[in-house]
């Protein structure tokens, strides 16, 4: 390095001589002061809005791209993995004091705003024209001027349009990772180069957008000073100080994806950089022999083989394209201290998976500045290769991450898998479909879940509707200034809804319900009878609408009359269950609101317990009269949703706690399709819990042997999202309940409650995941409250009063966490 300062000293007056790029050629390519052409393409991480969706086998891809379209040595390429911080978290503003702080808690909890993520670059350098000019200004001033010669002009041209086609057929063969070559942008009246800004990103370790510069670019990259100190530099600049180091890679062999990808999610800053180009197979056998004959002597064939020597050495034309190769790793840090704690580990890391690896310090500077694409004068640590082992850092993740999007925005949330890594966990699917079911048996954290998520949601300004069976979610509703309802009469009205085709269709199957037919199926005279009755709603007013009051235009007279009357008979004045639909006004949901309903008073354990005969002879008409009071419990479900369609465009939620407990699943499974669907053209999503305890005694083990049972069990597989929480004891046959595979279930068995560890099934990939907040007891204790909270929260009102939300959730938090 002929310009190398002194150890210790600083430089940045000459740092211009070590970049070697000088101007832009076009928008997409940059021009190198030794005439190559270059041009860079970018794969998203994490952190961008083009982020790819399917980032695995990357390294393959990017090796088969480049063996595909590269057939001479006129190319080189860089290939640039940077590591560097960045917030994951959804800005998003949240307009209920609890779900904003639910966020920001889980947020801070996580440190989402301070996480690592991977980007990709890759840079293809067209071999030189050899430009016969004076000096640098010369050669800038030349494209302006028109100074070069025409056969150095035509050289170039033919040069920059066989880079184009190279660059964009390797482009088309990463498509499907978002892959796009950098340019150049104009935002108002600036022009900003993302390829000089890549080329700051690794000098000046930022990344800030770069504007055009009117003189070259080495000059104006040469802004920071340089301090080389051993094996560690110096980087001055900008306001900042930072520290790096290099370690190489002495003789890198394949790894598979899954350990290359552990390494490059070492929490450590930092840019990782291979460099390799073709070479001739005589300019490298040589090298591979020597090892070949130590190899040889040594006995030790297994390392032979590993290291791809039988294939290279013995023979003489099989097709292996052979390349020289550099990789090396800059760990930055802010001071000296992090900087070698960081370097420590990311060597750890690199021997953990059996790499050779050296920090340097002669080298360091020829290393640092050889990451410049184009920095051909200071490639030092060049080693032989075949294809099969270049790309080897062209990896950015190997774990599921979800999806960036659904419909409605960002997504839901950031979940820690069982990797650390993020997941981007959303309730719609890669279909836009959001029907989620959350499984578990009593007090697994069912409800736990259910509401955090729901409080995710609440960027999003959902309407939401609540059914559920238990006061578990009271204390959530408050918080979220919802409305509650609990009640026996005049819950709801369903006939008050617009004359609409697909009213009419809900009419008939609200009364096809509350008739009992999907468990004592009416007859032909009685079904046509109940959709003359359906019909003749619409024909009502609105005021006039109660369904005691029409139930007095069945005749008996009518063919089917009399034995449809009595099947009604519940719903007439003086029937058990008079007045549950006959509430006098529509249940209006405002966009964003939350409104629950709680069907405990329509409980199957707790009538059972008050009605279970102790003849014999009585139980079917018990079994009967409990099947009348689910079709009652279905019948509001189904109304409830109905009137989600008033609402509006916006963002819907229609959730079920407790499913199994208020739909009657061996009688009223066809249901859940039918709420999914309807929510899913309503611009909503459908989420449940479901108890596996109640599937359990609902399906048995036997699901295949039982036609009904396996009908009934359909809506599981129609599910887009589904969450598995674990049991404390294994239950046969659950693979068969949730459609389980073998390795999910292996997956399962593993987890424990205690670990708040869980299953997420969506789009085909089946992931672990966590809900880490138990510490947070005051949290907890509002996502899903039991007596003992609840009575602390009728002290807390009558002591202070309830001035507002965020007074009484602060009081309640601090009493539980005491």
């Amino acid at each position: 390095m002929s310009s190398k300062a002194s150890d210790n000293s600083l430089y940045n007056d000459s740092a211009a001589d070590f970049v070697p790029v000088a101007c832009h050629y076009d928008a997409h390519t940059l021009l190198t002061k030794n005439g190559e052409l270059l041009q860079t393409i970018q794969i998203h991480g994490l952190l961008s809005e083009k982020i790819s969706k399917n980032l695995f086998n990357l390294r393959e891809v990017v090796r088969n791209s480049i063996s595909s379209t590269i057939e001479c040595s006129k190319y080189a390429f860089w290939i640039h993995t940077v590591r560097e911080k960045a917030d994951l978290d959804d800005p998003a503003e949240y307009p209920n004091f609890f779900s904003a702080n639910v966020h920001d808690i889980w947020r801070r909890k996580n440190y989402w705003h301070d996480k690592f993520v991977n980007k990709l670059y890759i840079t293809i350098v067209h071999k030189g024209t050899e430009l016969k000019l004076k000096n640098l200004n010369s050669f800038i001033n030349s494209f302006f001027q028109r100074r070069i010669s025409s056969s150095e002009e035509e050289s170039l041209e033919q040069a920059c349009g066989e880079l184009h086609k190279t660059v964009d057929s390797i482009l088309s063969g990463l498509s499907e990772y978002g892959a796009e070559k950098l340019g150049t942008l104009i935002e108002g009246e600036e022009c900003y180069s993302q390829p000089i800004s890549f080329y700051k990103h690794i000098m000046h370790l930022s990344n800030k957008d770069s504007t055009m510069p009117t003189q070259d670019i080495s000059s104006v990259l040469a802004s920071h000073q340089y301090v080389a100190q051993s094996d560690r530099m110096e980087v001055i600049g900008g306001g900042e100080q930072k520290q790096v180091a290099i370690i190489s890679i002495k003789e890198y062999q394949e790894i598979s994806s899954d350990a290359l990808d552990k390494f490059m999610q070492t929490p450590v800053e930092m840019i990782a950089t291979e460099i390799f180009y073709f070479v001739k197979r005589s300019d490298v056998v040589a090298d591979f022999t020597v090892q070949n004959d130590t190899l040889n002597i040594s006995g030790d064939s297994e390392l032979r083989k590993w290291k791809g020597l039988d294939k290279i050495v013995d023979a003489e034309d099989n097709g292996i394209r052979f390349c020289h190769q550099q990789i090396s790793f800059m760990v930055i840090g802010e001071d000296k201290e992090t900087l070698d704690r960081d370097a420590i580990r990311a060597s750890e890391s690199l021997a953990q998976i059996g790499i050779v690896h050296i920090r340097e310090d002669i080298n360091l500077e020829k290393l640092f500045w050889s990451q410049l694409p184009a920095n051909f004068s200071f490639l030092s640590r060049m080693k032989p290769t075949i294809l099969d082992n270049t790309a080897a850092l062209a990896s950015l993740h190997n774990f599921p991450m979800g999806n960036q999007y659904n419909p409605w925005g960002r997504a839901t949330t950031l979940l820690r898998t069982e990797k650390g890594t993020p997941y981007f966990m959303n309730f719609h699917d890669q279909t836009g479909k959001g029907s989620t079911c959350i499984f578990g048996n009593r007090k697994s954290g069912r409800t736990t879940l259910l509401n955090f998520l729901l409080s995710e949601m609440d960027k999003y300004r959902p309407s939401i509707m609540y059914i559920t069976d238990d006061m578990d979610s009271g204390l959530y509703i408050k918080a979220k200034e919802g409305r509650w309802f609990q009640r026996e009469k005049n819950i709801i009205n369903p006939l008050i809804c617009e004359d609409t085709p697909e009213n009419r269709v809900f009419m008939l199957e609200f009364f096809k319900i509350i008739s009992k037919h999907y468990f004592d199926p009416l007859t032909n005279a009685e079904m046509l009878l109940l959709t003359t009755l359906s019909e003749t709603v619409f024909t009502l007013p609105g005021q006039e609408r109660s369904l005691a009051e029409l139930l007095k235009s069945l005749k008996e007279s009518d063919k089917g009359g009399k034995t449809l009357k009595k099947r009604l008979a519940a719903y007439a004045e003086n029937g058990i269950y008079h007045g549950v639909f006959e509430r006098e006004e529509a249940i209006n949901i405002e966009e964003g609101e939350i409104v629950a309903m709680n069907l405990q008073n329509f409980d199957d354990a707790a009538y059972s317990k008050a009605h279970y005969p102790k003849e014999k002879r009585l139980i079917e008409q018990f079994e009967y009269d409990l099947n009348a009071m689910r079709a009652v419990k279905a019948g509001i479900v189904l109304a409830a949703q109905n009137i989600m369609k008033v609402i509006g465009d916006k963002p819907k939620i229609f959730v079920m706690d407790n499913l199994a407990e208020i739909i009657n699943l061996k009688h009223y499974s066809f249901l859940m399709s039918t709420l999914m669907n309807n929510m899913h053209a309503m611009n909503g999503i459908f989420v449940s819990t479901v108890n596996t305890d109640k599937l359990y005694s609902l399906y048995g083990t036997k699901l295949t042997q039982n036609a009904n049972s396996k009908t009934s069990q359909d809506w599981i597989r129609e599910l887009n999202t589904s969450f598995f929480l674990p049991s404390e004891l294994s239950v046969a046959g659950l693979e068969e309940i949730l459609d389980l595979d073998s390795a999910e279930l292996r997956k399962l068995a593993r987890l424990t409650p205690a670990s708040r560890m869980f299953l997420i099934r969506q789009d085909g990939t089946t992931i672990t995941s966590e809900l880490s907040i138990g510490g947070l007891i005051g949290l907890t204790s509002l996502l899903c409250s039991g007596e003992q909270e609840r009575e602390l929260y009728r002290e807390i009102i009558k002591n202070e009063g309830n001035d507002t939300t965020e007074k009484w959730v602060q009081a309640l938090c601090e009493a539980c966490e005491n």
